[in-house]
């Protein structure tokens, strides 16, 4: 019995510290945009943050500024989508540096994610709209901690004219 309970308590200290501070694998992420954390289930309740977008009627390759703000949050992943792909891209430079790109649906740097696990209060990403004009969704997961987390939020539109 006491090696049970052993065992139970290690297996549970194991998962609650398996994560990715800097980000899921793109092959783990890129479509479904889930986190996996665990036994934990994402969130159902209305999600605590708002996604600004600067200006969000753009001609082609033209940039704007994405912001994420709200409650501290310690992860974020990031997709501007055409119908299930991510388009566009996510430019990095040290004006734009709480967050590394990743490349999903053959686009490279089409999605963004966290630099590290820190507590973050805003984060504001620089975002290239695509060649190709139309209506654009923009999608995010966001995690506050371990256990508390939202998949795939729709949270902004975006049109490319």
């Amino acid at each position: 019995m006491k090696k049970s309970v052993c065992l139970l308590f290690l297996l549970g200290a194991v998962i609650s510290t398996w994560a990715y501070p800097s980000g899921a694998p793109p092959n783990l992420v890129c479509d479904s945009m889930a986190v996996k954390h665990g036994i934990h289930d994402p969130q159902s309740s209305k999600i605590p943050y708002t996604v600004s977008i600067v200006q969000p009627d753009l001609s082609p390759e033209e940039e704007t500024d994405i912001i994420i703000s709200g409650d501290d949050f310690k992860g974020f992943f990031i997709q501007v989508r055409s119908g299930d792909k991510a388009v566009g891209s996510f430019v990095t430079s040290p004006e734009y540096q709480d967050y590394q790109t990743m490349t999903c649906h053959n686009h490279r740097d089409s999605a963004a994610i966290q630099n590290d696990a820190s507590v973050k209060k805003k984060v504001i990403l620089r975002w290239k709209a695509p060649q190709e004009k139309g209506e654009l969704k923009v999608y995010i997961t966001m995690v506050k901690e371990f256990a508390t987390f939202w998949n795939k939020i729709e949270a902004g539109t975006l049109r490319v004219k």
